[in-house]
């Protein structure tokens, strides 16, 4: 002990002053750096200014140059094709000895541009009349927009959404400089803007960093420059940092993760300050109060490290001689310690073993390969009546030799199949058979070679009496089993033979009673008529539930498995509860998470009826509330089950009585039979039916509160529609479970093609444009895709070319459906990786053979109906009554309901046409017209789609008489809404 005193004292002293001095370090170094950063920082804030100022400046007289430059000034005054072509010249040439600018634009005060120069890479480009865009609704434009002379708007710094949204999320590359422009007569007539591309400031800024990491932040904590997160947020990557540098405009913080010494600067405000014009200064017009950067110079936390560094420096000199000596001295103790304990450890276990087996009852044994005994415990020599030790004899030195020589086959299999083996044995002792179960097994050496074999053998002559016992017993109860299912046939038989004999009397007071009803009877005779009636079905119901419980019991219950959808038991649950439910003032609800024309196939009647008496007893036991009906069909336990369940706030039910529920002729409290009635065997019934159906039925109660009882069993979903949605017809071309994606924007299309498909048995999902149909096939299998081409978000071509590019679907189907009927446009869309073309409005015969040429043959077969219904179908104004009928021959209602969607969704059509044709927005009127003609001549709609293809034509073609030809669409449309 003393030794041990001496080591720890020097250890802790020597180690507390390494910590002492190394903290003394680290707090002279922590104040270097800090000064140092704050150095870095200042430096970098004013080169950064400096910087800002001068490209501020450039840009500045760059924008006065272009604004009053003689081209402009002669197109602002005559504004031809020629001077236009000039001018975008003019704006191309300035560009290419100014890479830094990525746009050079002339806008009119309509947001329209004029002209406009694109800068890639030095790469000019001069932007084509019908490419150029409306700005309007940008919000530099709207700022410009209102400059006055000598004015000059200047933009944060912001996202360029041209050329495909191509720019890095991590910098907003552009700001944007304006200035307006006018004519001779001092008239404003638009503005100049240049857009400057902020990566040439930034890049100056990081070329500029030597000693630590300079960062540049907007306002918002975005990363202009040099992003050291893992985010392209500052305040997700360090918050605590973020929060105090931004509530300040200067500073030093330290986090966990680094060291931060920022300024603030106001770019907008700080670059213009200086910008003139004829020794005046510009009027500058930009976010100056609210936008702002942050430059803030880094360093990781180093200083940490140097802490550790130094205490891992200063403390593992004297940590290593300190211990080795402890470590040299407690080796060689810990040695010779392990070295007693292993000893103490192995007598301690043969002493135990040795106690074990000694004291064990079992007989415990081992013998070597020669069969030779080199163990055995104190049982061994009783059983086999000797005092002498048996160690180095065999078995037939103690047994018979017809025993010995089973012993020794035994022993002998172990050591061929080097296995573990119970075997039973039979020996003799003192003239009594005694019998033994035995465990022998191989003994190892430590390489492995089996030197013996070990035994334990217990004698078990008491437990196989035992079981000769018991198969007695078990053969008596067999007998007694037989006998009491014998009579609980005849008690079962018994039941239903007097709920029979019950049934035909009541039936025959039942319909007596339906008679005298329809008879003129006193209000006393009526109301006595009511009552027998009402008593008369109480008992009827409660013999058919005794007669159901009986064939259940008997075995005799057989259920019906048919095809059925669950609207039909729907309806009728409505039905047989209205008038109970409005009579208690309780609210209903259903809800049904199965789709309506789901079919299975099981024994519907029973499970309606296990529904009803659910209900009913809800209803029963519940005075004022709710009661909610739910279905679906999940999978429970791995199988496909039905799931339904009722719940109710009625009065619930206590905890000592749930246990009696589901009992035959059993209630929970007997004070409900007085208050409620009943005989307690609806649930008792239920139960039975759901157990015959392999399901499980159970419940949830509180008392006071209410209950929910819920069943679910397994029951079978068929691949198929319900018969209603079949188009029965005389040659049908039937595509049963073909799957198909129709791709389309327009809510009426999708109904009218999705009509068409169902009709046809296929199976059709819906993308409201070309990405989402990308996503849907990536994850679902589809056998054809009908795909529009005109649609927002991405178009139809897109989408096949980005579909193609996956070489999982370069054979998909996928026929392109459009409104353009322009020669040329079958070739580019299938050029584009289309596989078919079918034009709008598209003919039902035309789509079903063009499928069926592009889906393999085994999955299309032609079949002859049974029958053929017609349908009557009302006309309607407008449209091609004999195809409607045709199409809609078994469901008139559906064509109804589109035609209404139709006129109800266009019903301003006329006075939406007419004002984008007087406000000159061309490109919204053509978009307009060009989906107004693919709906209505989708819809048959025939007269209205040929002059709305026209308008399209004359629109395109740039053609004289749109008024006059709007005068025709708006007299055929008012036509239609007649």
């Amino acid at each position: 002990m003393k030794n041990k005193k001496h080591f720890i004292a020097p250890f802790i002293i020597i180690n507390l002053g390494v910590i002492i001095i190394t903290l003394i370090g680290h707090y002279n170094d922590k104040t270097k750096s800090n000064a140092l950063l704050a150095s870095v920082s200042n430096n970098h804030t004013s080169n950064l200014k400096k910087e800002v100022i001068h490209t501020m400046q450039t840009i500045s007289s760059d924008l006065q140059f272009l604004a009053n430059s003689k081209v402009l000034q002669a197109y602002i005054n005559e504004p031809h094709s020629d001077n236009q072509k000039i001018l975008s010249e003019e704006f191309a040439s300035f560009a290419k000895s100014k890479v830094e600018y990525s746009q050079i634009r002339l806008i009119n005060l309509k947001g329209q541009e004029l002209a406009r120069v694109n800068n890639e890479n030095k790469n000019i480009t001069i932007v084509s009349n019908n490419k150029l865009q409306d700005k309007a609704s940008r919000y530099y434009f709207k700022k410009a927009s209102t400059l006055n002379a000598d004015e000059i708007y200047i933009s944060p710094f912001d996202k360029n959404i041209e050329n495909n949204d191509k720019f890095d999320n991590k910098v907003k590359k552009i700001i944007r400089f304006a200035t307006p422009v006018f004519d001779k007569q001092g008239k404003k007539q638009g503005i100049v803007i240049i857009n400057y591309l902020g990566e040439n400031l930034m890049n100056s800024i990081r070329s500029s960093q030597k000693l630590n990491k300079i960062i540049v932040l907007n306002n918002s904590g975005d990363y202009l420059v040099d992003c050291v997160g893992s985010s392209n947020n500052f305040k997700n990557d360090d918050s605590i940092a973020w929060t105090a540098i931004k509530n300040n405009n200067s500073g030093f913080i330290e986090t966990e993760k680094a060291i931060y010494v920022y300024q603030t600067i106001y770019p907008l405000s700080d670059g213009v300050v200086s910008l003139k014009k004829n020794n005046a200064y510009l009027n500058v017009k930009s976010n100056t109060n609210s936008y702002y950067w942050k430059v803030i110079s880094v360093q990781k936390i180093k200083n940490n490290q140097i802490i550790c560094l130094h205490f891992f420096y200063y403390f593992i000199l004297c940590f290593t001689i300190s211990l080795f000596l402890s470590f040299f001295i407690g080796n060689l103790r810990k040695k010779n310690f392990i070295i007693k304990m292993e000893k103490e450890k192995k007598e301690y276990e043969l002493k135990l073993y040795k106690e074990i087996i000694d004291n064990s009852e079992a007989v415990i044994y081992a013998k070597n390969t020669k069969g030779e005994f080199v163990l055995s415990n104190p049982s061994m020599n009783s059983f086999i009546s000797s005092k002498e030790p048996i160690i180095g004899k065999t078995y037939f030195d103690i047994f018979p030799d017809e025993i010995a020589e089973k012993l020794k086959q035994n022993d002998k299999e172990i050591i061929e199949t080097e296995k573990s083996t119970k075997y039973e044995e039979t020996v003799m002792k003192d003239g009594v058979e005694l019998k033994y179960i035995s465990l022998k097994f191989p003994i190892v050496n430590d390489k492995g070679i089996i030197i013996g074999v070990g035994g334990i053998s217990t004698e078990i002559t008491y437990l196989k009496n035992i079981e000769n016992k018991m198969k007695l017993f078990n053969e008596g109860l067999i007998y007694q089993t037989e006998v009491a299912e014998k009579a609980n046939k005849v008690k079962s038989e018994f039941l239903a033979n007097m709920s029979h004999e019950l049934r035909t009397p009541l039936n025959g007071i039942t319909l007596p009673c339906q008679i005298l009803k329809k008879m003129e009877l006193t209000n006393e005779q009526n109301s006595f008529i009511d009552k027998i009636s009402v008593s008369t079905n109480r008992l009827l119901n409660i013999v058919n539930k005794v007669l159901d419980l009986s064939k259940i019991e008997a075995g005799e219950l057989v259920l019906e498995e048919t095809e059925f959808t669950l609207s039909k038991i729907i309806t009728n649950i409505k039905l047989i509860f209205i008038d109970q439910v409005k009579l208690k003032k309780l609210s209903f609800e259903l809800i049904n998470n199965i789709p309506e024309k789901t079919m299975f196939k099981a024994d519907s009647n029973r499970l309606q009826q296990v529904i009803i008496n659910l209900i009913n007893n809800a209803i029963k036991f519940t005075k004022k509330g709710s009661i909610t009906l739910t279905i679906d069909y999940k999978n429970i336990d791995n199988k496909d089950c039905l799931y339904c369940s009722v719940k109710d706030t009625g009065i619930g039910i206590k905890e000592e009585s749930k246990s009696k529920l589901f009992k035959q002729f059993s209630q929970a409290d007997s004070s409900i039979t007085k208050e409620f009635g009943g005989t307690g065997l609806g649930l008792a019934l239920s139960k039975k039916i759901i157990n015959t159906m392999l399901g499980t039925i159970s419940f949830k109660s509180e008392f006071g509160v209410g209950s929910t009882f819920y069943f679910y069993c397994p029951i079978k979903k068929l691949n198929k529609l319900d018969e209603s949605a079949v188009l029965i017809r005389s040659e049908l071309i039937k595509f049963k479970d073909i799957k198909v994606l129709l791709v389309e924007d327009d809510f009426i299309n999708q109904e009218v093609l999705s009509f068409l498909l169902k009709e046809r048995s296929c199976i059709v999902d819906i993308a409201d444009n070309g990405l989402e149909a990308i996503e849907k096939i990536e994850k679902a299998q589809y056998d054809i895709v009908l795909m529009d081409i005109q649609m927002p978000v991405m178009d139809g071509e897109t989408a096949v070319r980005a579909i193609r590019k996956m070489d999982e679907f370069a054979s998909l189907p996928i026929i392109a459906l459009t409104a353009n009927a322009i020669k040329g446009d079958r070739e580019k869309y299938l050029a584009a990786g289309m596989s078919d073309y079918i034009t709008k409005p598209i003919d039902e015969e035309e789509l079903m053979k063009v499928i069926s040429n592009h889906i393999p043959s085994d999955l299309t077969t032609v079949v002859k109906t049974i029958q053929q219904q017609k349908t009557e179908h009302n006309e309607y104004p407008g449209f091609d009554s004999d195809t409607i009928k045709k199409i809609y021959s078994k469901k008139p209602e559906q064509f109804k309901r589109i035609h209404k969607e139709f006129t109800s969704t266009y019903q301003n059509i006329y006075l939406d046409i007419k004002s984008l044709y007087q406000e000159n927005s061309k490109k919204e009127l053509l978009s307009l017209v060009h989906k107004f003609k693919g709906t209505s001549g989708m819809l048959k709609a025939n007269k209205i789609h040929l002059i709305t293809k026209e308008l399209e034509l004359i629109l395109k073609e740039d053609k004289d008489g749109f008024e006059d030809k709007l005068l025709e669409f708006e007299e055929e449309w008012q036509y239609i809404l007649s």
